[in-house]
Parts: C-alpha cells; sequence; structure tokens
C-alpha cells in the first residue's frame, strides 16, 4: 500500500505580516478591492510598527543610509481606490511612511572602540564582521509569490516508495505490480449507464483535471527512483494520455528538476501547451486568480518575471512591438479564480504570458520537421542533449512510422543495396557518429532512433491511442526506444584440468548474483570452454537483498554510486573476482548491446509473424519481451460514447456502363505494371504478406493502380473525357498528400506540410548522397495545366449535373446517377434515408471522390455552404445566405439541404469556421454569420439533425483532426490499405460526447464502407473480358486494396491483443477494459523475484521458451479475446459489463455476467476481480438462476 502525503496549507496575500515596506504602504485601506484588473488592490492590512530594540554599546556605527524604496503593484504616492458605485477613482491621503531600521552596508566603515578590554597576550586588531540582514529581492507581494510557486514545484506528489523495485526482466515483477500498486487498480463498475454523464462532465467548476487512478498509476511507476525506463501510454479516446505525462513528468521535475523534452509533430505543440494550461503546474493554469502588475510600477517585476516566472525577453519585445503596456500577470492561489470574468484581451495576454513561460522551460522537439543537420550537431557536439530528461513523445506512432524502413540500412548491412554509408549498428557506450567531421549525414529517423534509446538517466513516456500504423516491426522499433539496448559481455572460460565445469557454474552463479550491478547471467558448456554470459543493471541502480540474502530488487543509488557503469567495467570485476575464485577467465570478452525486439523489418517478421496463416508465432516470448513496457486503459466510458449500430461492407456491382470503364482503366495500368508489382493469382496466397509490404513501401502508394480505383467511384460520359496526371507532381494535386502517418487529435495537416517539407526534402538530399541510385527528378511545371484541366471539366460536368446525375429521374430512358456511379448513388439513398447528418469520406479530393461527389449533390437540390470574403470579415455567398433564409420558410418539404467540401487544404481559419459550422458551435463563429444563422432561425435547433448542414465531405488530409458532432451516418467511398486511416475517419464522427444534444435512442452511429465489384450475371453475360478474368482473378481494384487492409488488420490486431495483456497494469485496470466483446486475459507467468523472465537475447529466448514446460498461466494465444473493430483511440466505447451488487445469505458479492448469460461472483472487496467465489447460471429444467458458493481456499 501506498500511503499519501499531506497536504500544505495554502495563505492569502493579505495574510503575510510585512517587515519591510514602501512608504505610505502602511497608509493603505485594509479593504481589499476585487474586479477589474485595471486596478490593483492593495492586498495588505494596516499593521503597526514594531517597538524597536534598545541598541548594544556604540562600538560599531554605520553610516547613516536613506531607507531602500520599495513598491507594491503601483509605484504613485498615494494608492487608488475603485468604487463600485460612481465607477471613478478617488484618492486616499497616506500616512507618514514607517522607516525601517538602518541597514549595513560595505561602504559604511566599521569604528573600533579606542578602549579594548586587556588581553592575556596582545594580539593585532582586526575589523568586526557584522552580519548584514537580507534585503528582499523583489517587492513583498511578488516575494509572496515566489515562495507559493517554490513550494508548488517543490511539492513531491509521490506515495511512500517500496523498500526495492522488481525488474521488469523477473518473473515476479506482475505479482510485484499487483502487490505494490494495488491502491490504484479501478473498482468495479456499479450500477446502470448514466445517460446524463456527459452533462455532468461539462458542469461549472470543472477548472482542473482529475487525476484518476490510472493515470496515478503511471505517474508512480515511472518515478526517478523506479528502474522502469520508459512506458507507452496507451489509453483510448478521451483518457487524458496528455495529463498522464504532464503530471508523471513534472512530478520527476519537481524531486529532481530534470529537464523536460516533448516532442511533438509540429501542428500539435500548442494543443500540448493548452494540454498543460489544463492539468500542468498550477501557476501554468488558466484556472487562477490574476492580478496585472505594470513594469513600470514595480522596478522589482522584470528581474521577477525573468528569474522567478521564467518569462523570456522575448515575450515583452512582443508587447511593445504591439504597443502594449509592458505588464505580467500573477497569481493569488488563495483567492478563487477570476479568469472567466476577465477582459478577452486580458485572457489573451495571459494565455500568451503562461505560453510564453513554457516555451521557455520545456524543450519542444518538432518531429516532423526537425532537420537531420540539427540532429547530427546534438549526436556530435551535444551527445548529452537527451540525458537526463524526462522526454515526452506525443502521437508516438507518427516517430515509429518515420524510423521504420529507414533505420535498417544504418544498423545492419544487408548487402541487397550498395551504400557509401558503411551501417553503424548500436554497441555498447555512448554513440560516437563516424560522420561527426564530413559533410555527409544520416537520415533524421535514424538519428533519432540512435539519441532516444542511447539517453541516459532519463525516462521516456510514448503517448498513443493507436500504437501500431503499419507493419509490425514498428513495435519492436517503440519497444527499443521505450526499454534501450541491453548491454551485455560474453566471457570465455577455458576448460581446466581439475577444475570440474560444477564448480565453475557454482562460483560463477555465486558471483553474479551477488554483484550488486549483474543484472541476468547464464553459463553455457562448450567443448573446450565454458561461456559465461551476463548483462549489467542500468545505470544509477543496484542490486539489494535482505537479512536472509533473498533478492528485493533494485534501489537507485545514483549514477556515482552505481559505479562500474559500463559493461566493460563490469566485465573486468566480474574477471578479477572470479580468478580470486581460481576461476581464469580470458581476458578478451565480447561485448555487444541487444535490443528488446528486432527493429528490422524481416528479423522481426522472420520470428514473429506466420505470413501463409497471418498469425503471430511466439506469442509468449513477444510478452514476456514487453514486460513492463505498456499501460493501457480502454477509454472510452459507454456513458460518454455514441453507439455504432451498424458498420456494415457494402459491396456495389459495377452497371454495364461504368465496368467499360474500369476495364479500359484497368487494361491501360496491366500495360504498365511489372510482374514484381503484380503476382500472378496463383502466387496471392503464397505472397499475401508481400503483397502488403511490396504496396506500403512504395513512394506513393496512393499512386497503386489509381485510374482503375478512381473507376471504381466514378466513370465518366463518353463526350466529357477523363483529364489524367502527368506525373507525381500532379497526381499528388488530385489525391492530397496521402501520408499514412496518422496526426493526433486536432492535427493541423497544413502546418506539418510546411515544418516537415523541408527536412523530407533534407532527407531526399541524404538518400541520393548515400546511394548508387538516383532518384527521378520530380518537377511542377505542369502543376497549374492540370489544375485548369480539372476545372474546366467540373464545370462542364456541373452544367450537366441536373440532366444526367439525378438519383431517380422522372422520365424514363433517361441518364441517371447510377449509371456513371453506382457508388454515389447508393450513398446518397441512404442519406436520404437518414434523420440527421452525414460524413463521406474519400482519398480522391479533385475529382472521382468528393469532388464530383458534390457535383451529383448539386444535380440532386444540395446547395454548397460558401464562405467568402476575407478572412478577418468571413461571410456566406449569396447562394448560400439565400438558401438559409428560405430554409423554413418554404417548408420542411421543400427545404434545400446543404453539404460541406472539406479538402484539409483550406487555411487554419476557414477550416476551424466550416467545422464550427457543422457544430452549430454559434458562439465560435464571426459576427455576420451568427447573424444569418440566427434571423433564418437556427439558434434554437443547431444543427442536431443536418438542417445547417446535411453532409459534410472529407479527404485523407481532412480525416487527420476534425471533431465532429450529431453525425448519424459515416460512408467510407473506397477501401484504403491501411485499416488505421479507415478507423480514424469513423473516429472524427464517434467521440467523447458528440452526441450529447440527442435524446438517448438517436446516439448512434452507422458506417459503410463501399467496394466495387463485378457481379456473376456480368461474368455470365461476357461483359468482362478474359485478361481481367486470369490476371486479375475477377477481382476489382476496390477489392485487392481491400484484401490488404484485411491482412493487416489481422496482423495489427493480433499484435494489439499481445500489447494489452503485455500492460503493466493490466490487472489493475481489468474491471474497465474487460468488455461483454472484449475479454483481456493479463499475461503472468508465475516465478519468484530472483527467477529470470526472458534471455535478452531473442534467439536463445525463443529457444529456451520452446523448451520450457514451466508457465502456470495459460498461453496468450488461449485467451479469449474477440476480434476487435477498431483501434482503441477511435473505437466506439463496446457495452460495458454491467456488473451490479447481489446481496446473499447476508453478505454482499459483485456479480460479474458473462456472454453465456452466467453470472460470477466475486467478494465486495476483490477490488481486482481475481478469484471468484461463486456463480450463478440458469437452471434448464425451471429457467431461473441457481446460485453456487465455492468453498473457501484454505
Amino acid at each position: 500500500m501506498l500511503p499519501s502525503k499531506p497536504k500544505g496549507k495554502r495563505i492569502s496575500f493579505s495574510s503575510i505580516p510585512i517587515t519591510s515596506v514602501a512608504p505610505g504602504a502602511l497608509a493603505a485601506p485594509a479593504e481589499l478591492v476585487s474586479g477589474d484588473l485595471q486596478i490593483v488592490p492593495t492586498m495588505f492590512q494596516k499593521r503597526k510598527a514594531p517597538a524597536p530594540k534598545p541598541a548594544p554599546a556604540p562600538t560599531i556605527q554605520p553610516a547613516p543610509l536613506a531607507p531602500k524604496k520599495t513598491v507594491a503593484f503601483k509605484n504613485t504616492p498615494e494608492v487608488k481606490i475603485f468604487s463600485r458605485n460612481t465607477g471613478s477613482e478617488k484618492s486616499q491621503p497616506q500616512e507618514p511612511a514607517v522607516q525601517p531600521l538602518p541597514i549595513l552596508t560595505e561602504e559604511a566603515p566599521l569604528l573600533v572602540a579606542e578602549e579594548a578590554p586587556p588581553l592575556a597576550e596582545p594580539t593585532p586588531l582586526k575589523a568586526l564582521k557584522v552580519r548584514r540582514p537580507k534585503t528582499p529581492k523583489y517587492s513583498p507581494q511578488l516575494e509572496l509569490v515566489k515562495k507559493e510557486l517554490k513550494a508548488i514545484e517543490n511539492n513531491d506528489p509521490y506515495a511512500e516508495p517500496p523498500e526495492a523495485f522488481v525488474p521488469q526482466d523477473r518473473r515476479g515483477f506482475v505479482s510485484f505490480i499487483v502487490k505494490t500498486y494495488g491502491d490504484f487498480a479501478l473498482p468495479p463498475k456499479l450500477g446502470e449507464t448514466d445517460l446524463e454523464a456527459c452533462q455532468k462532465l461539462g458542469a461549472p467548476g470543472e477548472d482542473s483535471a482529475k487525476m484518476y487512478l490510472y493515470q496515478q498509476f503511471v505517474r508512480e511507476y515511472v518515478r526517478q527512483q523506479s528502474p522502469y525506463r520508459g512506458v507507452l501510454v496507451y489509453h483510448g479516446l478521451g483518457s487524458g494520455k496528455t495529463c498522464s505525462a504532464i503530471a508523471a513528468s513534472e512530478a520527476i521535475y519537481s524531486t529532481t528538476r530534470k529537464k523536460i523534452i516533448v516532442m511533438t509533430p509540429f501542428s500539435l505543440q500548442n494543443n500540448f501547451i493548452t494540454e498543460i494550461t489544463f492539468c500542468g503546474f498550477k501557476h501554468f493554469r488558466l484556472q487562477n486568480h490574476w492580478v496585472k502588475v505594470p513594469l513600470a510600477d514595480d522596478p522589482t517585476a522584470r528581474l521577477f518575471a525573468q528569474e522567478v516566472m521564467s518569462i523570456p525577453e522575448s515575450h515583452f519585445a512582443a508587447q511593445k512591438r504591439a504597443k502594449k503596456q509592458e505588464v505580467i500577470y500573477v497569481q493569488d492561489f488563495a483567492q478563487p479564480s477570476n479568469f472567466d470574468s476577465l477582459p478577452d484581451e486580458d485572457k489573451t495576454a495571459i494565455r500568451d504570458q503562461i505560453f510564453a513561460i513554457i516555451r521557455s522551460r520545456i524543450t519542444f522537439i518538432a518531429y516532423n520537421g526537425t532537420r537531420a543537420s540539427q540532429l547530427k550537431i546534438w549526436a556530435c557536439s551535444e551527445p548529452d542533449f537527451f540525458d537526463n530528461a524526462v522526454i515526452i513523445i506525443d502521437e508516438v506512432h507518427n516517430l515509429t512510422r518515420l524510423m521504420q524502413g529507414t533505420i535498417e540500412p544504418y544498423l545492419t548491412d544487408s548487402g541487397r543495396l550498395k551504400r557509401k554509408i558503411a551501417a553503424e549498428p548500436v554497441t555498447p557506450g555512448k554513440w560516437k557518429p563516424k560522420l561527426c567531421n564530413v559533410s555527409a549525414n544520416y537520415k533524421r529517423a535514424y538519428l533519432f532512433y540512435r539519441l532516444l534509446c542511447g539517453a541516459k538517466n532519463s525516462k521516456i513516456i510514448a503517448l498513443s491511442g493507436t500504437p501500431l500504423v503499419n507493419f509490425p516491426e514498428e513495435l519492436g522499433i517503440l519497444a527499443n526506444v521505450l526499454h534501450g539496448y541491453i548491454d551485455g559481455a560474453t566471457a570465455i572460460i577455458p576448460v581446466r584440468a581439475g577444475v570440474p565445469s560444477s564448480r565453475v557454474e557454482a562460483i560463477s552463479t555465486e558471483i553474479c548474483r551477488a554483484h550488486p550491478r549483474v543484472d541476468f547471467y547464464k553459463l553455457t558448456s562448450q567443448q573446450t570452454s565454458q561461456e559465461l554470459f551476463f548483462t549489467i543493471v542500468p545505470e544509477g541502480y543496484k542490486k539489494v537483498f535482505d537479512e536472509t540474502n533473498k533478492f528485493k530488487g533494485l534501489e537507485y543509488v545514483g549514477t556515482e554510486g552505481s559505479a562500474p557503469n559500463t559493461i566493460q567495467e563490469l566485465f573486468e570485476e566480474v574477471r578479477a573476482q572470479l580468478a580470486a575464485k581460481g576461476i581464469q577467465v580470458s581476458p578478451q570478452a565480447q561485448f555487444a548491446s541487444y535490443p528488446v525486439l528486432p527493429p528490422e523489418s524481416e528479423a522481426f517478421q522472420e520470428r514473429f509473424i506466420d505470413p501463409v496463416n497471418m498469425t503471430i508465432q511466439n506469442e509468449i516470448v513477444l510478452s514476456k519481451r514487453l514486460s513492463g513496457l505498456i499501460s493501457y486503459y480502454r477509454g472510452s466510458k459507454e456513458e460518454l460514447m455514441p453507439r455504432i449500430s451498424k458498420d456494415e461492407f457494402v459491396p456495389i456491382p459495377f452497371t454495364e456502363y461504368s465496368i467499360m470503364g474500369y476495364l479500359a482503366a484497368r487494361r491501360y495500368e496491366q500495360a504498365q505494371e511489372d510482374e514484381k508489382i503484380a503476382p500472378k493469382v496463383s502466387e496471392k496466397v503464397i505472397a499475401a504478406w508481400s503483397e502488403v509490404l511490396l504496396v506500403s513501401k512504395m513512394p506513393n502508394p496512393s499512386s497503386y493502380r489509381f485510374r482503375s480505383r478512381a473507376a471504381c467511384n466514378f466513370v465518366f460520359p463518353e463526350n466529357v473525357p477523363r483529364p489524367y496526371p502527368d506525373g507525381e507532381v500532379d497526381l499528388e494535386e488530385e489525391l492530397g498528400r496521402q501520408v499514412d502517418v496518422i496526426a493526433g487529435q486536432e492535427a493541423d495537416v497544413a502546418e506539418d506540410d510546411a515544418a516537415s517539407v523541408a527536412a523530407e526534402e533534407e532527407d531526399a538530399a541524404i538518400d541520393e548522397g548515400e546511394s548508387e541510385q538516383k532518384p527521378d527528378p520530380k518537377t511542377r511545371q505542369s502543376v497549374i495545366p492540370y489544375k485548369q484541366r480539372i476545372a474546366s471539366v467540373l464545370a462542364t460536368l456541373r452544367t450537366m449535373a441536373k440532366d444526367i446525375f439525378v438519383l431517380n429521374p422522372s422520365e424514363p430512358g433517361k441518364h441517371h446517377l447510377a449509371e456513371f456511379s453506382p457508388k454515389y448513388a447508393a450513398i446518397l439513398q441512404k442519406i436520404q434515408e437518414s434523420s440527421g447528418s452525414a460524413l463521406v469520406y474519400s482519398q480522391f479530393r479533385t475529382l472521382e471522390g468528393i469532388g464530383l461527389f458534390g457535383v451529383a449533390l448539386e444535380g440532386n437540390g444540395y446547395i454548397p455552404i460558401e464562405i467568402i470574403g476575407s478572412e478577418a470579415d468571413p461571410i456566406f455567398s449569396p447562394t448560400t445566405e439565400e438558401s438559409l433564409r428560405r430554409h423554413f420558410q418554404e417548408g420542411s418539404k421543400t427545404a434545400k439541404n446543404r453539404y460541406i467540401l472539406y479538402s484539409g487544404e483550406e487555411t487554419r481559419e476557414r477550416r476551424n469556421l466550416l467545422i464550427n459550422l457543422f457544430n452549430a458551435r454559434l458562439d465560435r463563429l464571426p459576427p455576420k454569420i451568427v447573424e444569418v444563422l440566427r434571423e433564418s432561425g437556427f439558434e434554437a435547433i443547431g444543427n442536431k439533425r443536418g438542417d445547417i448542414c446535411k453532409i459534410i465531405s472529407i479527404t485523407g488530409a481532412g480525416a487527420e483532426g476534425l471533431s465532429l458532432k450529431n453525425v448519424r451516418q459515416v460512408h467510407i467511398m473506397e477501401p484504403f490499405w491501411n485499416p488505421v486511416r479507415t478507423d480514424q475517419v469513423k473516429g472524427r464522427a464517434v467521440r467523447i460526447c458528440s452526441h450529447s444534444d440527442l435524446p438517448s435512442d438517436e446516439r448512434t452511429v452507422e458506417v459503410y464502407t463501399y467496394c466495387a465489384v463485378v457481379s456473376q450475371e456480368m461474368i455470365d453475360k461476357r461483359l468482362v473480358d478474359q485478361t481481367f478474368l486470369i490476371k486479375d482473378g475477377g477481382i476489382t481494384s476496390d477489392q485487392f486494396i481491400g484484401g490488404i487492409s484485411e491482412r493487416k488488420k489481422k496482423i495489427t490486431e493480433s499484435l494489439l491483443r499481445i500489447m494489452k495483456q503485455s500492460a503493466v497494469d493490466c490487472n489493475l485496470n481489468t474491471t474497465e477494459n474487460n468488455t461483454l466483446e472484449e475479454t483481456i486475459k493479463c499475461f503472468r507467468i508465475k516465478g519468484t523475484d530472483d527467477e529470470f523472465l526472458y534471455d535478452p537475447r531473442l534467439d536463445e529466448d525463443i529457444k529456451e521458451t520452446a523448451r520450457s514446460t514451466r508457465f502456470a498461466e495459460p498461453a496468450p494465444a488461449e485467451a479469449t479475446v474477440a476480434p476487435i473493430a477498431t483501434p482503441a483511440s477511435v473505437a466506439p466505447a463496446p457495452a460495458s459489463v454491467q456488473r451490479t451488487v447481489r446481496e446473499i445469505k447476508g453478505k454482499q458479492y459483485i456479480e460479474d455476467p458473462r456472454p453465456d448469460g452466467s453470472r460470477v461472483l466475486y467478494d465486495i472487496k476483490n477490488r481486482l476481480l481475481e478469484r471468484p467465489v461463486g456463480k450463478r447460471s440458469i437452471n434448464p429444467e425451471t429457467g431461473k438462476f441457481k446460485t453456487e458458493l465455492y468453498p473457501p481456499v484454505s
């Protein structure tokens, strides 16, 4: 049990006694004037001056010294009092100031008395030392704030630590976690679903974040005293991942003063800082009582701002440029928050000040925009940059995706690519890059990997709700970044006559077990020698034992107390101790650094992926090696989330006209394809996973089968030829930037592009310098002509829309929408059947995706919502405004529907405006927009059922940051090979409290994914040529891409299941992680704290695990885990287990329902629900429940 520490008592400014005050300050009235910041309250009570003490004999006379003038918040001869009744100010005369006692200064001469008492032996006279009272550096008010800030940042929030920490690589680790951190176990959820939870969540008074038990555990787990280097906070949507990391990092800072490094995508830095203002240190939060202090009124304020508050000079320079008064805002922690009542100008200034402080206190790194040249400077000139730090990596899947594939050529020499730069695998000791003094450079992904893996005495907290994006080896990369490489030594002990191997084994085991710095050890016998392999305990820690010589765990002693700190030094100590026992060891040892999991694609997949069955092999090995690296919490509480009522895969057969267009596009592609890109049908089962790798590793995977994939959505009329891109640049213009890296919530893709293009170009230049294979140059000369051709085609089709794109034409035989796009027709039909709004997603931006879908909507009477005017003064276009104003005038039957086209290419201001409009957030919209909506009658009903906007269409760029409200349908126009992307699209509509404005029975979302297929009837009619049937096996490009997605999804979900089962807090969070749809069986191997869980050498671990039969728990593969529909960060909340309390024979039990209808009973005090004490099942004869209580365990 970890008891909490007592909290300190806060005091108000007004309760602080004044020992040194400004002249006239004592004349201030006792009352405290609150209200606007324009008049600063005095905050001090009137006090009498203390009576002077009798002076000693005048042996020392200081020179007269004028009292130092100090100020309150306003350096004026009179105090201004604000009158609430008249709104005016009045002056109050001040009483004479009390003069402080004289203070000695260095200029004051020291006079020694002429007649000194007689001395036994005369000695030379010396000047007497006089202790001078310490003068406050700042004004009294600021001194008080300084004291409060210091108390906040020095507060130790931790519970009492255990005497020692069991390492992650011991079998007793899980038992240690459950026993030591049991107080952080989540209690069983009891009772019915709270349908008003969202209203309570946003209730007034929520001015700061509440620390939940699973967040408190993360903070305790990564404390400085623990040997646990890093953890992935794999927490679901709405669980407060960022606040968990902030709390953990600030706690370490408070107790160790370690620097804090935050790594995010460029566009998420402000989001992270915003989170700090909500759940960071109290003085970083917006919700405080703020007092404005002009620098001109307090000469100590600027120094205070810089030295105490860490406000950079650039902040004041910005105030000057804006021609604003130089001010700072300080907190009065004893008063309630006044932030919400302040003028907007002050709110903005306070927010800017906090942002400036946080940026000066925390090192922010945009890992998608940091250049390799900067990283090389750190690696060569500042190799300790990431040492002794708390490193937070937000949306870590973006970073591991950047590393995947890129780091391999530097770590291993595969021989497949002739490189000018030799491989530099990880070795023991600090990395010394070979390219420090040459112009060549490494790619930034490899530099990041080496710097993070090699960080000494640091804690790494990685955040992600979707930790795996594309490839299985991303898990290996992540594990190595969190844990670091394991340094090991292999010592050779030659076989000697008269020294039996048993003696060597006994002595080696005794020495290695007792040595405080030896971690894992193992002796292996060879023909002519014995090999002693051992690793080193993490730097700063040593092993400790109890009085009976039982291993207790690791104790933190600091880097200076943990020598030897290198594996080479440790080898010499062990060798000397063995020699002292008569065991001779060869002076030459093999030193190596071992990854926790392979970071290379081939190595990882060879050991853990079964490519034929698309399953995970060596699950137990994988689970063991993930021990202690993951914290998992499902999040997405049921009462806060809408329910997905349908998630259907909808096959859409081609029409006779559209199949002709598809086959023409496919024949063109087949003529261009290489056999390596398009495997033959007979090879596809064998090459299932290689297909996934091949397509995903293309420079621009979205260009693969571009023409036929587009034709799966829409085929142009015969008299309107489709313009095609002339090259990759044109194609990017057509598709937008299709990147498989998923940015986090509120990502700003445009900003990411601006920040990362230069870094990407630098990587491309490095590629060109490293490899003899020169990349094809790209040009943008064709972009403008291609744009013009697209615009011309769209204009032509828009004029024809009402004639050929009608969903249900009134005239028989007339062209209709399904003829050119059966997909568009199916989507539009379902939208018209819905009573709410809809989200439509396509990866095609301008034509066959959301561009032409908009034209089809207009052909069926929809009006586009268009915003014109400047960014500062946006307004509706005349057509849009007219549609809105006539919406209720015409009546619901004839009212026009509207749609928004959201491509993600708009400016940030315009994107925010469109989303706020769709969500009907009138409080966030410009005045002229709000005026039209109010006058048209939308203020009361908003857009709950699509009255303002029925449809919002987005692309991949738009999928990366939206948070939509009240969406009832999601339409995914085509499959995508990365299932994370489509899951993310669903997550735009399924958000925390996104449907709270609707009645409970309408808080549902229907999801449809469309796939073009060739019907059997079409094949029977011989409308499909033999080339398509032979080469493609009758599989459309939609189906082909969908198959890749399903194969990737199967592997990804299996890995995510293992990660959840291996989570360090699996047993603590089981009551909320387990649902009727998914039961997570926590991985656990019985054993003692002294038994090793795994061999750091992976291949040895695999062999040993295969031989071992000592596992007390079933293998993870036997765990009952239902298929996971979507990743945790975007998944809808599954129906959580509704546990109830049942009284049986006067005793209360927790009743836990199971999918088969039975009920398992637990003791009411058993928070972890570890040991059932009975069950209730239905008697088939009576149809009633029967209760069975198990006999007590002795």
